[in-house]
């Protein structure tokens, strides 16, 4: 199933501590045909709060020339997800959950100047919109 996706998006791993925001369409659907083989069932939860699963991709063309880009390691390609053919809601504050357990695992969190985990919970919990959690992880 195709779906057309509310921006911003989180996508993650079923079990990974990583979760990734995707402000844009064309950064979502562009990556290297190595990262590519490495995504399998990853979770997407669009600003509507609707979540989807990937159940594949392909690719619909090369970026760059012939899929070789300066701004990019390896072979670059625009792709077109499939997604499962059940779409369910995902609410905000199970968003929030989430974010709030997985992403103090991460090596980025330490990075990013929080003081304390219980710091960054309070303010994912404070938020009242998509949009804001993902201002949180990734500023615009």
């Amino acid at each position: 199933m195709k779906a057309r996706l509310k921006y911003p998006i989180f996508s993650f791993a079923p079990k990974g501590n990583m979760i990734y925001v995707f402000r844009k369409e064309e950064l979502y659907t562009t990556t290297n045909t190595e990262l590519l083989k490495k995504r399998k069932n990853y979770i997407v939860v669009d600003a509507t709060g609707t979540k989807y699963v990937e159940k594949g991709a392909h690719k619909v063309k090369w970026q760059g020339i012939f899929g070789y880009c300066i701004r990019m390691q390896g072979r670059v390609i625009s792709i077109e997800y499939e997604y499962g053919d059940n779409p369910e809601p995902f609410p905000l504050r199970k968003l929030q959950e989430l974010v709030a357990e997985r992403y103090p695992k991460t090596r980025w969190f330490k990075e990013e100047c929080w003081n304390s985990a219980d710091e960054f919970r309070q303010a994912i919990f404070a938020c009242k919109t998509f949009e804001e959690v993902a201002d949180i992880l990734m500023p615009e």
